[in-house]
């Protein structure tokens, strides 16, 4: 019996300092998480990344390759059906990154684009001033699965696609007319985004450049001194007993 309770009262502790401190999406209009299965993926842009794709004759946008379907059967996704980032009839929302503490981990999965070798994928935290102030690159020109890197942003921030049809934002505060991201959420501070480089078109597949945000796990000092009143709580449960 005192085992298993110094087993929940730790893992309980744990899983506090793993979800308390990782970043999270806020939309600017009526978005939110939205569940979607298999049985949508038909190309029809409902959802607003589920489209066709130039690529190939075969169902290749980014719902496929999560549930590794269609042109990505039996590939390198997850297999399932993470919840996206829209709106209740299946449009996209604007978003940005509200940063909580930390560092995050960047892995590159999928790059399917012929724009690959001049793709400049980033964040950015700055006022555009029409040059590269706040603009923070991540991953530039073809990197092959799974390339990763990390970053520590200090404040709230966007994601941004550099292609040679533009400058996207996940906020599209360039002006543009039409999300270039889609977002997938696996967990709190787990995100998996899929991107389109091209400006117009109907070639929405989000499959251009795909990569996975985690969040990077470190001990914070209120978790450290939260640990420590449980262990002295424990303790006095233990005298008890």
């Amino acid at each position: 019996m005192r085992k298993k309770l110094y087993f929940i009262v730790i893992a309980g502790l744990v899983m506090f300092s793993a979800s308390a401190f990782a970043d999270t999406v806020v939309g600017t209009g009526a978005g939110d998480w939205r569940s979607w299965t298999t049985a949508v993926i038909n190309e029809n842009g409902n959802p607003y990344w589920d489209g066709n794709s130039y690529d190939s004759s075969s169902p290749l946008n980014i719902g496929n390759y999560l549930t590794n379907t269609g042109g990505f059967s039996g590939g390198s996704g997850p297999g399932i059906a993470y919840n996206y980032w829209g709106t209740s009839t299946g449009g996209s929302d604007l978003f940005k990154m509200h940063w909580i503490s930390g560092s995050n981990n960047v892995a590159m999965q999928l790059e399917v684009a012929g724009y690959a070798s001049q793709n400049i994928f980033g964040y950015y935290d700055g006022v555009d001033v029409g040059g590269d102030l706040g603009y923070h690159t991540l991953f530039s020109g073809p990197q092959t699965p799974v390339a990763t890197t990390s970053f520590t942003p200090t404040k709230d921030y966007v994601f941004y696609l550099k292609s040679p049809d533009g400058t996207f934002k996940t906020d599209m505060t360039n002006g543009d007319t039409y999300q270039h991201f889609a977002i997938f959420k696996e967990a709190e501070g787990k995100y998996w985004i899929g991107m389109e480089d091209l400006k117009t078109g109907s070639d929405y597949d989000y499959n251009d450049m795909v990569v996975k945000v985690s969040q990077v796990s470190v001990p914070e000092p209120t978790t450290m001194l939260l640990l420590g009143l449980g262990l002295l709580g424990l303790a006095g449960i233990r005298r008890k007993l």
